[in-house]
C-alpha cells in the first residue's frame, strides 16, 4: 500500500507539473543578439553586423603588431573605425558567411564572380575629400621621366559622356622588360555638375589568358568621410553607377543616432 501511495503521489506531481505554466526559458545560442560592429565611421556612428564587417582595425591599434597586454578595449560609438572589409553578391547586395562563400565562390569561373569585394577606409586612413582629382593629376600630368618610367595614359573614346577614359601606353623601355606591365584602362567618372565622383582601374594581363578585374575607389563624404574601394569583374564595368548607389546606401543604412 505505502508503494502504491509513492507511485500515486509521484503521478499526481508530474501531472500538476504540466498544468503549470511554464517559466521564462533560458534564451538558447540562436536567440542571441548577433554580434555587430559599432564605432565612428567617418563621422557617424554606425553598428555593423560582425558578420558582413572583417578584419576589422580601430584607430590606435596595434594593427599586425604584438599583441598587447590587458583585455581589449571596449568600443562604443565614439570609437574611431579605421579599416575592414566588406562582401557582397552583385546584384542583390546579399552577404554569406566566410564557409558559404567558398563554396558559392567556386560555381563561377575565374573573372566572373559577381561578388563584389570592399575596402572601407576612414578616420587616419582616409586620403581626404578631394582624392579622385589628385589621383587625375598625379597619373595625367606625369613628367617626362615618370612617362617613361611607367608609361602614359592616353584619351580614349567613351560611350559614356560622364566618364572620362584613358588607356596606359607603354614606354619604349616598358616594352623591353620581361614581364611588361598589365594593360591598363583608366575611367574618372562625372557626376550632374562635371565634378570627378570616383575613379576606376581595369587590369588584364598582356598576353594570352588571364582576365580583367576592376577597381573603383569613391567617397561617401560630404556626410561621412570614408573612401571605399571595390573590385568586380570588368563584366559589370557598365553597372559601376548603380554598383556605386548600392554601395553606399547599404553603408549608410548601418548608421545609428548620434
Amino acid at each position: 500500500m505505502l508503494l502504491i501511495a509513492v507511485l500515486g503521489s509521484v503521478l499526481l506531481a508530474g501531472l500538476a507539473s504540466l498544468e503549470r505554466p511554464a517559466g521564462p526559458a533560458q534564451a538558447s545560442e540562436g536567440e542571441r543578439p548577433a554580434p555587430v560592429v559599432v564605432g565612428d565611421l567617418g563621422g557617424a556612428p554606425v553598428a555593423i553586423p560582425a558578420s558582413v564587417a572583417h578584419l576589422v582595425e580601430y584607430e590606435g591599434d596595434p594593427g599586425w603588431g604584438p599583441r598587447q597586454p590587458g583585455p581589449p578595449p571596449v568600443r562604443t560609438k565614439a570609437s574611431r573605425l579605421m579599416s575592414f572589409g566588406m562582401r557582397f553578391k552583385w546584384p542583390d547586395m546579399s552577404t554569406l558567411p566566410e564557409d558559404a562563400f567558398r563554396v558559392d565562390q567556386k560555381q563561377y569561373r575565374r573573372g566572373t564572380s559577381p561578388w563584389l569585394d570592399l575596402t572601407l577606409l576612414s578616420a587616419s586612413a582616409y586620403p581626404g575629400d578631394g582624392f579622385v582629382d589628385h589621383v587625375a593629376k598625379t597619373l595625367l600630368e606625369r613628367s617626362a621621366a615618370a612617362r617613361e618610367q611607367s608609361g602614359t595614359y592616353k584619351p580614349v573614346p567613351s560611350d559614356d559622356p560622364d566618364t572620362e577614359r584613358y588607356d596606359l601606353e607603354l614606354s619604349a623601355s616598358q616594352t623591353r622588360w620581361r614581364y611588361p606591365p598589365d594593360h591598363e584602362e583608366l575611367y574618372f567618372v562625372r557626376n550632374a555638375q562635371g565634378q570627378r565622383i570616383a575613379y576606376i582601374r581595369c587590369r588584364h594581363p598582356r598576353g594570352d589568358g588571364g582576365y580583367t578585374t576592376c577597381e573603383q575607389r569613391f567617397t561617401l563624404a560630404p556626410d561621412m568621410k570614408v573612401q571605399v574601394q571595390v573590385r568586380y569583374s570588368k563584366e559589370f564595368l557598365a553597372e559601376h553607377r548603380a554598383i556605386q548607389e548600392a554601395i553606399a546606401a547599404r553603408i549608410r543604412s548601418y548608421r545609428q543616432p548620434q
